[in-house]
């Protein structure tokens, strides 16, 4: 964005923070101090008095800053709006219509258009086009069933998509909406021994449960009750004997439930006396203990025991091997290897069970085979196959079982993308 002087704001996404060039192309100075006041700024926008609004992606607000760069307000959305609170603002506008004196908020994550008033408040949304099935858009989470077809997560369409190994469209299920089986920003999936399909449904602020063929079966975690309402971002992974474990992200704990949706346990401190549990991410189980292996919001994965004890963990913020900034998914391969969907590094990276780093797939943004664009949910198969959402390329790519010391394998098939954007 430029401002009256012809001065150009650059948002940074990488190092979380605006920078700004005079006319002439000089940098002068940069607003913000590297994760702190933003994450992941994309859209910027100017108004007639100078005033900034930054599409403040990673942490789901907008912002609005004074002309010298200080703080003034947020802009949020309520979750009884239609589409519920914002997930990926992506672009900001001033609205120039006469007497409008607000803004106007593009969210990609749910293909939403909403429109603020001059008193930050929400005055109207407009949603756009479903794309044909096949087609995902930003797709959050992904998991294999026991015939190997990926189950993704189509997080901005508000549906389920399975596709075969090979990438082809089998079937959908789910539209947007409150109802029974209708999804809101369903953002994880995951698939127990009985091949039923378990949805976090985050708008709605519960997990739904679907037959393999996308019958709507239960749904549990909605609740009047503060202490066990979840939040509306989390994520889940079914784990051994039933159990439905769900990091819930803006509420800093795990919530542990039954089968039938009772809730068995919550961890929101990682031991007796410790500090307490940092926006929690990516969950998964590791197959041969049952150990609880969670991304957190601190640029570090947390090995817990079955009930929650922390056993170690590894991991901080940086780009070099083994360093992580905002990692998302993990998975957890039959020998006990940890995979981690490191988002904004847009790479993946794999763990022995200790954290030791022992490779990486892809090490810079692009959308070739086997680059990514801020991976998010990931699953490995029984035969340690690899699914990656790369959520900002709008596709799954399926890679094999690595043979090097850098996964540098190609992707053996992709599924998501649009015609055109596959052949090009």
């Amino acid at each position: 964005a430029a401002d009256a002087r012809d001065w150009v704001y650059v948002a940074d996404c990488g190092t979380h923070r605006i920078q700004v060039f005079d006319s002439a192309g000089v940098f002068r100075h940069a607003i913000g101090k590297s994760g702190r006041e933003f994450r992941s700024p994309r859209g910027l926008a100017i108004d007639s008095k100078g005033s900034i609004f930054v599409a403040d992606n990673g942490n789901r607000r907008i912002l609005e800053l004074k002309p010298d760069g200080s703080f003034k307000r947020v802009y949020r959305v309520a979750d009884d709006v239609p589409g519920g609170a914002l997930r990926s603002p992506w672009s900001v506008a001033v609205d120039t219509q006469p007497g409008a004196g607000g803004i106007v908020v593009t969210e990609s994550d749910c293909s939403r258009i909403v429109f603020f008033d001059a008193e930050a408040k929400v005055a109207s949304t407009i949603h756009t086009v479903r794309l044909p099935d096949g087609q995902l858009l930003r797709p959050g989470g992904v998991a294999f069933d026991a015939f190997r077809n990926v189950v993704v997560a189509d997080t901005g369409g508000d549906r389920i998509q399975v596709f075969g190994e090979d990438g082809t469209f089998l079937r959908s299920f789910g539209m947007p909406g409150r109802g029974e089986g209708e999804l809101d920003g369903p953002e994880d999936v995951g698939v127990d021994h009985m091949n039923q399909i378990y949805v976090a449904d985050c708008g709605n602020r519960r997990v739904q449960v679907f037959s393999a063929e996308g019958r709507f079966a239960r749904a549990f975690g909605p609740s009047e009750d503060r202490d066990s309402r979840l939040s509306s971002q989390f994520y889940l992974c079914v784990g051994q004997l039933g159990r439905v474990i769900v990091a819930d992200t803006s509420n800093n704990r795990l919530v542990i439930y039954n089968d039938s949706g009772t809730i068995i346990s919550t961890v929101s401190r990682l031991g007796e006396g410790k500090s307490r549990l940092f926006k929690p991410t990516g969950v998964a189980v590791d197959p041969r203990n049952g150990n609880i292996v969670l991304a957190a919001g601190s640029n570090e994965v947390h090995v817990l025991g079955p009930e929650g004890v922390l056993l170690h963990s590894f991991g901080s913020r940086g780009l070099a091997n083994g360093q992580l900034d905002g990692p998302l998914g993990v998975a957890v391969r039959m020998d006990g290897t940890i995979l981690v969907a490191d988002r904004y590094n847009n790479r993946i990276q794999e763990f022995q069970p200790d954290g030791t780093f022992v490779r990486r797939l892809g090490t810079t943004e692009g959308t070739g085979p086997g680059q990514f664009s801020h991976p998010r949910g990931i699953a490995v198969s029984a035969r340690s196959e690899l699914a990656v959402c790369d959520s900002g390329n709008h596709r799954v790519q399926i890679f094999p079982p690595p043979t090097g010391e850098d996964a540098g394998d190609a992707p053996t098939a992709a599924m998501g993308e649009a015609p055109d954007a596959a052949a090009a």
